[in-house]
């Protein structure tokens, strides 16, 4: 049994140990924690949704053979998945990428590629469109 003792202000009964851990866990590291996300909230709503990071450069939308239509530089909450669902495009978990089913192996769609620039920048997002050059004729 450990004496009661006093940690950030917040006095912790004397009790049986694991009692007094779960007391220092519930009475000041939790709301210290829970400070530390609201903060970081408040400064996340203060931000535009459309506002980009330093350093970053928005989305880049390409095509190549091996991927096919890809989209990258999106972010958790940036609107983009919306957009990118209504073409339908699908989330590559281990590329981390969404991507345009079916699309690989073929030709590039500028169609399809230019309407989902369009969507997106509708949308508030900084889109990059890497489209392949056309192959030349012999």
């Amino acid at each position: 049994m450990l004496d009661g003792c006093v940690i950030d202000g917040h006095v912790i009964q004397e009790n049986w140990a694991p009692q007094q851990l779960w007391q220092i866990a519930s009475d000041v590291v939790l709301p210290q924690r829970w400070a530390a996300v609201k903060e970081q909230a408040a400064a996340q709503a203060a931000r535009p949704a459309h506002a980009q990071e330093e350093g970053t450069e928005g989305l880049t939308l390409k095509h190549t053979d091996e991927d096919g239509t890809t989209v990258t530089g999106t972010r958790l909450g940036d609107g983009a998945a919306d957009v990118l669902k209504r073409h339908g495009f699908k989330w590559h978990r281990k590329n981390q990428y969404w991507y345009a089913p079916g699309s690989r192996d073929q030709q590039a769609d500028t169609g399809f590629m230019d309407a989902v620039a369009a969507d997106l920048r509708a949308a508030d997002l900084t889109v990059t469109t890497a489209q392949p050059e056309a192959a030349p004729s012999a």
